[in-house]
């Protein structure tokens, strides 16, 4: 296993310092002795500086520089390497070609192969190199980063480099690269018999947890995925066959998608998946362009001015490049291909590991574009991964665990120790949990309440979680959605939380204290993780200082107040946010070596050679005085550059003048630059002050971040105290800016909303215009079944229903002036019609498959929500489909149900089946013009009209359409044939005024009376019983 040679350099160290001006180390002061340059150089021995292992078989005609890069290439030949030279990030050979098409940036050749052949050739500037990582992680490459791991000036020889840290799409932890409010998961799974093990990391936050489970939860896994959306997956090779929907090659529809995503790309190294659909192509391979367009025979480098310097300027010292632009959460079409890669991501190539890459595996979940690797593991190796990760942990608690856990668990530690080869002391011990402790969300519910922004599409705000989010931190932010994405499904910790938003509701101070002491707050669990993965940024400390600073102030406003055992959740570091603040000056640089990072009074020493560094321009000044009265020349000037240091420039007409003891430096057309020996022995002295401070600096700042390193606990725990209060403070805010009510939560079955409103539809409408409406469900009356015209509003209050149930489960207030709600296990919803093409699915395909999972997976506790089942086939088909359907859901399931259909016929189940009853959408018809007006109100009893016709002539259907309509519905009622599609069309007559619509039935009042008298239990009647059964059948048999 990787993770245990000494070669590995970092894996039982701190993580290297990331370089460039975002995240941390400025350049080494100046290159060293590293040729670039073309034609034949000295060969590289075995073992050259910088390989970390076995180089690759010398290859004649290449200079040193070009085999140490194809020793490191081979070290992770499935990455795309950014090789560091001075100024800038190069890519050579078959790299450059892909870097150049897929960046977009400037192919061209330095040198030649053995053979003859140009070495392809593209670079990104250090300072910029994280826009340009970011974009190629974001379609799919793994990228290595290697840095220069000594300063070029004190180098002998070929400067040492070394891989620092590969960048996976699950294993990106930078803030600037990531959405704020999205959790960025690589996820590890493995399965053997029955039981599964599915654990998940959040480098970016430190959280680790863990899930395992048999037959029953395995049922589960798809949902769990979703609500995760990991951006990368391990799958562990058992031996077993895999388990869906984790089948290589993935199915017809998947394989056809990856073939069609993969044609024409050519190899891509680094690359793991298929390519993004609609990306521009950049340079295909071919000769490598020069000026023009033509090969360039000079191996000249022609770039675009951005990165037209030198590229031998200063190196970083090591670690990752500048931060950029956030890498966008890069939502997959439905059905979108993952491949795999195995083993050999990174370090020394693993035993344990399949050879080449793996096949294709499609991930048929919305949101889901997953990176996939075939990883094999044994039991030994896993527990090393696993100490490694977790050095403090005793070795006794890894060798409990189950062999399954074990292994998936050190799968996924040694690919993290793999690609950030340094110790994680950030990351936290895996959390187990359970798939069912929470409500349980599949993916159509997700779609169909709208609950998460899907990404496909520019947001426009209309999701839930856009509308009730009003958290001040971005912590609170990934809180919340978590929340919404698995709600609560027990009466008592809901209760918990929603005592603490009410709390808050209730003291408008408090709450806009609170509030107003979070904005300032960064993202303390990324920061702190981005300072231990290397980043010597000081802007980064401070900012988390600043944060921890906030602590304080408001545990003691917390512990005064109702919310006293929420203070106990933010543990106050004030001896850490001091000695932040006291280190750091108030103006930061954006790398430590840039100097002017330690606060003046910290280091005697530090204060001392910057007192030398102050006082130069005096001493410069008087040394010129000086030289000018001992020369005479009034027109000596003493200056410096950073070319020649210190010098005294006098002009050509006096240059004779010039002591004896003047060294000449340059001649110049206006003049003549000399030095003496005090001069330089002066330039000396201040240089070395310069370099000795900030040498010094760097230590102090070192010193610091270790000082925060011994406090990642605490840090965390006031991270997540944070956060909860964020969240909480911004549902009371929400409750008091929407008049929402705090609902009464029970064990019951009872489901009761007055005047409840659409959350998000409610927010798009100015006030008082949205139509508020009631809702009961209970044992009496536990199915509805609703009827009305298209556009009047069934769909928006089936949605409003469900969102009301969900918001009350998160602990929320809710968009209602009453409510009660007995606690639902699950929300399932069949809403829309939409067609799954990539996996061949037609939209009543997907129809079914839908109602089936919710029929399947249903309890008398859970919440449906069906809207329109059985209209994606033939009339009669689609009506005994829904008919079977809620027959099923009320005598099996029992689920408190909502039912919309344009199935009439339905509603005549109502005297059938006890708990069944009508609601319908109330429309205003003015007779005489045929106007409509739908009043979005939700009123008893079935529709006692069809209003199809008319919202086809509302929505401008020709006339004649209209009025041929009329009449074959005419036509159909008068002669009630059994099959719509068997009706002859007549011929063409004038068109005649129809009589008005009514209601078709497929019972008669015989069959009707006949079904509910068979119904009666005469054995456990009860005498009032009968008597309302009698009753109820008289009126019946009088129509």
């Amino acid at each position: 296993m990787s993770g245990s040679s000494s070669t590995d350099p970092g894996r039982a160290g701190s993580c290297p310092p990331a370089a460039g001006p975002g995240t941390g180390l400025a350049p080494a002061s100046a290159p060293g002795p590293d040729p670039v340059a073309a034609g034949p150089g000295v060969p590289v021995a075995a073992g050259s500086a910088g390989t970390g292992g076995p180089p690759l078989p010398e290859e004649k005609g290449l200079t040193p520089l070009l085999q140490q890069y194809k020793d490191l290439k081979a070290q992770n030949p499935n990455a795309l390497l950014l090789f560091r030279c001075g100024d800038f990030y190069e890519t050579f050979f078959e790299d450059a070609v892909t870097a150049a098409r897929e960046l977009q940036i400037t192919l061209t050749a330095r040198g030649r192969t053995g053979t003859g052949q140009p070495v392809p050739l593209a670079g990104v500037p250090y300072h910029s190199a994280m826009t340009y990582v970011s974009r190629l992680v974001q379609k799919g490459f793994t990228v290595a980063i290697c840095e220069q791991m000594e300063d070029p000036k004190l180098a002998k020889g070929l400067v040492k480099r070394e891989i620092v840290r590969i960048l996976t799409p699950g294993t990106i932890a930078d803030p600037q690269l990531l959405e704020e409010k999205t959790n960025n998961w690589l996820a590890a799974f493995g399965r053997k018999g029955d039981r599964f093990c599915l654990a998940a990391a959040e480098l970016s936050t430190g959280e680790m947890i863990v899930t395992t489970g048999d037959k029953v939860e395995m049922g589960l896994l798809p949902e769990e995925f979703t609500r995760l959306a990991p951006r990368e997956l391990l799958l562990l090779e058992t031996g077993e066959e895999p388990l869906e929907p984790f089948v290589p090659g993935g199915g017809e529809g998947a394989a056809s998608a990856g073939a069609a995503d993969d044609a024409g790309s050519g190899d891509r190294p680094g690359q793991s998946r298929a390519a993004v659909p609609g990306e521009t192509a950049g340079p295909p391979p071919g000769p490598v362009p020069g000026p023009g367009g033509g090969p360039a025979a000079d191996g000249a480098d022609h770039r675009p001015a951005e990165a037209s310097r030198s590229r031998s300027g200063e190196p970083a010292a090591c670690g990752l490049p500048p931060a950029a632009s956030p890498v966008p959460s890069v939502p997959p079409s439905p059905g979108a291909v993952a491949s795999s890669s195995a083993g050999g991501l990174a370090g020394r190539p693993r035993a344990g590991a399949a050879s080449g890459s793996g096949p294709a595996a499609a991930v048929p979940w919305k949101g889901l574009r997953l990176e996939v690797h075939h990883r094999k593991l044994p039991e030994a190796e896993a527990v090393e991964a696993l100490t490694g990760l977790f050095p403090r942990e005793p070795k006794a608690r890894f060798l409990a665990l189950r062999p399954l856990e074990l292994r998936v668990l050190g799968m996924l530690a040694d690919y993290l120790l793999d690609t950030q080869k340094c110790s994680l002391g950030h990351l936290r011990f895996p959390q187990p949990y359970r798939l069912g402790d929470g409500m349980v969300l599949d993916e159509a519910t997700l779609r169909n309440l709208e609950l998460l922004p899907d990404g496909r599409e520019r947001s426009q705000g209309g999701t839930l979680f856009e509308v009730v989010n009003r958290t001040q931190t971005a912590m609170g932010a990934r809180l919340l959605k978590r929340w919404l994405l698995k709600p609560l499904i027990q009466a008592a910790p809901i209760l918990e939380r929603q005592e603490r938003v009410a709390a808050l509701h209730a003291d408008a101070v408090l709450l806009a204290e609170v509030r107003e002491a979070l904005k300032g707050v960064s993202d303390l669990e990324r920061l702190l993780s981005r300072i231990i993965l290397g980043s010597r940024n000081p802007r980064d400390a401070q900012a988390l200082g600043l944060g921890l600073d906030r602590l304080p102030a408001l545990h003691d406003r917390l512990r005064a107040s109702p919310l006293a055992a929420l203070a106990d959740e933010l543990t106050p570091l004030p001896d850490l946010a001091g000695t932040i603040a006291r280190t750091l000056r108030d103006s930061l640089p954006a790398v430590v070596s840039d100097g002017g990072v330690i606060a003046d009074g910290i280091d005697p020493a530090l204060d001392e050679l910057r007192g030398l560094l102050r006082d130069g321009d005096r001493w410069l000044a008087g040394f010129e005085e000086k030289e000018r009265a001992a020369t005479g020349i009034k027109t000596l000037r003493v200056r410096k550059n950073s070319v020649f240091g210190y010098f005294i420039e006098i002009s050509r007409a006096v240059a004779d003048k010039a002591p004896a003891h003047y060294v000449r430096k340059q001649t110049l057309t206006t003049g003549e630059r000399f030095i003496t020996a005090e001069l330089k022995e002066y330039e000396t002295k201040v240089f070395s002050a310069n370099d000795k401070s900030v040498a010094l600096e760097k230590e102090i700042y070192e010193r610091l971040v270790e000082a925060i390193r011994a406090r990642i606990p605490d840090i965390q725990r006031a991270a997540a105290g944070l956060a909860l209060l964020d969240v909480l403070a911004s549902l009371a805010w929400l409750a008091q800016e929407r008049r929402f009510v705090r609902p009464l939560i029970t064990d019951g079955n009872r489901l009761a909303i007055t005047g409840g409103r659409h959350p998000v539809v409610e927010a798009f409408l100015a006030s008082g215009e949205f139509h508020p409406n009631d809702t009961v469900l209970d044992e009496q009356r536990r199915q509805a079944i609703i009827t009305g015209p298209n556009m009047a509003g069934k769909s928006t209050y089936l949605r409003q229903t469900a969102l009301i149930v969900l918001l009350a489960q998160i602990g929320s207030f809710v968009p209602a002036a009453a409510a009660e709600i007995g606690v639902v296990d699950r929300i399932f919803t069949r809403v829309g019609a939409s067609d799954n093409l990539i996996r061949g699915q037609s939209t009543f395909m997907v129809e079914m498959m839908e109602t089936s999972l919710i029929l399947k997976n249903a309890t008398d506790r859970s919440l449906l929500i069906l809207d329109e089942i059985g209209r994606g086939t033939s009339t009669f088909d689609g009506l005994a489909l829904a008919w079977a359907i809620l027959e099923h859901i009320h005598q099996a399931v029992g689920a408190r149900t909502l039912f919309a259909t344009h199935y009439h016929e339905l509603t005549d189940l109502v005297p059938v089946l006890p708990r069944l009853f009508n609601l319908n959408v109330t429309v205003h018809h003015d007779e005489q013009s045929g106007d409509m007006v739908f009043l979005h109100a939700i009123g008893e009893g079935p529709s006692n009209k069809s209003y199809g016709i008319e919202v086809a002539r509302l929505a401008g259907l020709p006339a004649g359409v209209i009025d041929r309509s009329r009449e074959i519905l005419f036509e159909l009622e008068k002669s009630e044939q059994d099959e719509v599609g068997r009706v002859t069309r007549s011929v063409s007559r004038p068109a005649r005024a129809a009589p008005q619509p009514q209601q078709l039935s497929l019972f008669s009042p015989q069959t009707l009376l006949a079904d509910t008298v068979r119904a009666i239990d005469v054995d456990n009647l009860t005498p009032l019983e009968a008597l309302n059964l009698l009753a109820r059948l008289k009126d019946m048999a009088n129509g």
